[in-house]
């Protein structure tokens, strides 16, 4: 509704006891038909009466400034009446609000929701987030795969890379390019050496997005998945693996033990030292987790609280314990969630989580 610039008021004098009318609200030249109409009906009341332009908000007392107040009051309020969410879209299509700021009596997932389908700022800011990456609960349950350079090995400088999210067992590939069909034949190499996982998450590049890729997916019962656009926090596990990568690309290019000859045999011992060598706290190597998961009967209680309601619920079982991010088994949902460790309060310190897999980040 559009906000009244003036606002005319007759005063009627009846008996001594004043009462206010509203005439007309004038929004346009065009309209003063109306006014007219409405004084000739006042005229044909036979009451002393008094037109007068009020203005607006100006504190002045005496009833026609307290009339024109009650009028003005019950406007406003008509104009200012808005669904909530149609109030912060509003102001995220003229400001560019956060989400943390657009939180005028709405949740935070419609308040993210709102960035997210705005063309202008997933460009240039990232998505909001709860800040956690889900891992799979077993091996070959979720795969994260991309595509990374290294300008070193010339015209084989294009590295496929995959990624067990629960044994950190890394698998890579190097091909000349980045197409569909080059993608295709590095997936069938590493469901040679990994075995065949359930999901795989990608990002939304041209090759992952094809339908080649999609049909070859559907073909092998795999479940295909990407993340945001322009958004790389949802490939944070593999975007870490190809700096772990890249280090000790450049740490065994000068090892005593194995000069490498060519850039595929370099690549191939680096995968050895990374999955076979590289142990964790408890001795176990990449290799020894995905082939040989350890299960347990005795599992952590924690209270966890929901990021979207800030509701504590629990207590409820841990499945896996990782560096900074717990998945914990809702029986209220019937399903696993992950959470950031910071919304995790532990109820007894006696047990330990089924599969603590603290990756070297």
């Amino acid at each position: 509704m559009r906000l009244l610039i003036s606002l005319l008021t007759v005063y009627m004098l009846h008996n001594q006891y004043p009462y206010l009318r509203p005439v007309v609200r004038l929004t346009s030249i065009r309209r003063q038909d109306l006014y007219f109409q409405n004084c000739k009906t006042s005229f044909s009341l036979g009451k002393s009466f008094y037109i007068g332009h009020i203005q607006s908000h100006s504190g002045l007392p005496g009833p026609l400034a307290e009339g024109n107040d009650r009028i003005d009051r019950t406007l406003i309020g008509e104009a200012l009446i808005s669904d909530p969410v149609a109030l912060a879209k509003h102001d995220h299509e003229r400001f560019h609000l956060s989400s943390h700021t657009l939180r005028h009596k709405i949740i935070k997932e419609q308040a993210r929701m709102i960035v997210k389908q705005c063309p202008k700022c997933i460009t240039l800011s990232p998505v909001p987030h709860l800040g956690v990456n889900p891992r799979g609960l077993m091996p070959n349950h979720i795969w994260q795969m991309d595509i990374t350079h290294y300008a070193e090995f010339e015209k084989l400088k294009y590295i496929h890379v995959c990624i067990d999210t629960c044994s950190g067992f890394l698998f890579a590939s190097l091909h000349t390019g980045e197409a569909s069909k080059i993608v295709i034949d590095h997936c069938l190499q590493a469901f040679n050496a990994m075995g065949l996982p359930k999901l795989i998450k990608t990002d939304n590049g041209p090759s992952y997005s094809s339908k080649n890729f999609i049909s070859f997916c559907k073909e092998f019962g795999i479940k295909h998945k990407t993340g945001i656009p322009y958004n790389p926090i949802g490939q944070r596990i593999v975007e870490r693996a190809h700096r772990t990568l890249k280090n000790w690309l450049f740490k065994t290019k000068q090892g005593q033990l194995y000069p490498p000859r060519s850039p595929k045999a370099h690549l191939a011992f680096t995968l050895f030292v990374l999955n076979f060598l590289q142990t964790d706290i408890k001795g176990q190597s990449a290799a020894d987790r995905h082939c040989h998961p350890v299960t347990s009967n005795s599992y952590a209680l924690v209270k966890w609280k929901d990021p979207l309601t800030n509701e504590w619920k629990g207590p409820d079982l841990v499945l896996i314990w990782g560096r900074g991010s717990v998945c914990v088994f809702s029986r209220d949902e019937d399903g696993a969630r992950w959470l950031p460790e910071r919304l995790i309060r532990q109820m007894n310190t006696d047990s330990e989580s089924s599969c603590k897999y603290h990756s070297e980040d």
